[in-house]
C-alpha cells in the first residue's frame, strides 16, 4: 500500500463522517457490554445489567465526543481549506492513532476522577489504548470497506451513464432540474446553461438571460444530478461546481491553482480541484 497517496474523498464526505460516528458508537456500546473492558463489573462492585448499560452509554458518549471533534477538524482540514493539500494516507493513519490515544487519555481521567480507580493513570491509559484500538479500528475498517464498495458501485453507474450518452439519441434541447421530491422546478436551454453550484442540500443553476447571468436555486444535491448532467456534458470540476463544458472558453493555471473561464456576458471563473483536473482535461481534449 502506498501511504503517500491521497485518501479517497468519500471517507470525508459529510454524510459518511456522520455514518462513521454513529456506526462506531453502536459498535462501541455492544463491545463494552459484551467484552466488559477493565473488568469493570468486578471492580465497580455488584451492579445490575441496567445500571452497567447506562454507564456504558455514558462512556460511549464521552468517547464519541472525542471522535466527533476529531472528525470535524479533519473534515474542515480536508474539505474546507480552499487551497489546502488533500490529506495523505499516512496522515490519516496517524490521525486515527491520535484519536485512540486521546480517547484513552480521556477514559483514564474518567476512571480516576469519577470512579476513584486505585490503579495508576499510566496503567489505565495503556489498558484503554488496547481496548480503544478494537473499539475504533474494527468499525473504521468495516465502514471503509462499505464506503469503498458504495463508491465503486456509484462509479459503475456513472460509467453506464457515459456509455448510454455515447449512443445516438434525440435529446431535448432543454435541460430540466428536479427537486428532491422529483418535481420539475426549472428548465433552461442547454446552450444557455453556464454552471451549477452546490451547497449542502441545494443547487444553484447559473444561466445566460439575455445580456446578463441569472440564477435559480433548487433543493437537490450535486451527487443526485451528477450522472444525468454528465450525459449533457455538464462536468464536475470541483466538489461545489459543475460546468457546462460547451461554455468553457479557456483553462488558466494561476499561482493558486487551475481555473476555468467561461464564455458568458459577465466574467465567470470557476476553480478546478486536483481530483477533477484529469476529467476536465479529458473531456476538453
Amino acid at each position: 500500500m502506498d501511504f503517500s497517496k491521497n485518501i479517497p474523498d468519500y471517507l470525508l464526505q459529510k454524510q459518511n463522517v456522520i455514518r462513521l460516528v454513529l456506526f462506531t458508537a453502536a459498535f462501541a456500546l455492544v463491545f463494552i457490554n459484551i467484552y466488559q473492558p477493565f473488568d469493570s463489573r468486578g471492580w465497580l462492585g455488584d451492579m445490575t445489567s441496567t445500571r452497567y448499560f447506562l454507564l456504558s452509554c455514558a462512556l460511549v458518549l464521552i468517547g464519541m465526543a472525542v471522535v466527533a471533534i476529531s472528525r470535524i477538524i479533519m473534515y474542515y482540514r480536508h474539505n474546507k481549506r480552499k487551497q489546502g493539500r488533500p490529506l495523505l494516507l499516512w496522515q490519516y493513519c496517524a490521525w486515527i492513532a491520535a484519536e485512540v490515544v486521546s480517547m484513552s487519555a480521556t477514559f483514564g481521567l474518567v476512571e480516576i476522577l469519577v470512579f476513584d480507580d486505585p490503579r495508576s493513570y499510566l496503567e489505565l491509559v495503556q489498558i484503554s489504548i488496547r481496548n480503544t484500538f478494537y473499539v475504533l479500528l474494527i468499525p473504521y475498517a468495516l465502514m471503509w470497506l462499505y464506503l469503498s464498495w458504495a463508491d465503486k458501485n456509484e462509479r459503475l453507474k456513472l460509467s453506464s451513464s457515459e456509455a448510454a450518452a455515447q449512443m445516438p439519441s434525440n435529446k431535448p434541447e432543454m435541460t430540466s432540474f428536479f427537486d428532491s421530491k422529483g418535481d420539475v422546478k426549472f428548465s433552461v436551454k442547454q446552450s444557455d446553461l453556464l454552471y451549477i453550484k452546490g451547497a449542502d442540500n441545494y443547487i444553484t443553476i447559473y444561466y445566460v438571460d439575455g445580456s446578463r447571468v441569472s440564477q435559480v436555486m433548487v433543493r437537490n444535491t450535486m451527487k443526485s444530478i451528477e450522472g444525468e448532467m454528465r450525459q449533457r456534458m455538464v462536468l464536475r470540476c470541483h466538489r461545489s461546481y459543475m460546468v457546462n463544458t460547451k461554455r468553457i472558453k479557456l483553462l488558466e493555471r494561476q499561482r493558486d491553482g487551475v481555473f476555468i473561464k467561461l464564455d458568458a456576458p459577465q466574467a465567470v471563473s470557476l476553480p478546478v480541484s486536483k481530483s477533477y483536473l484529469s476529467d476536465v482535461f479529458e473531456i476538453i481534449a
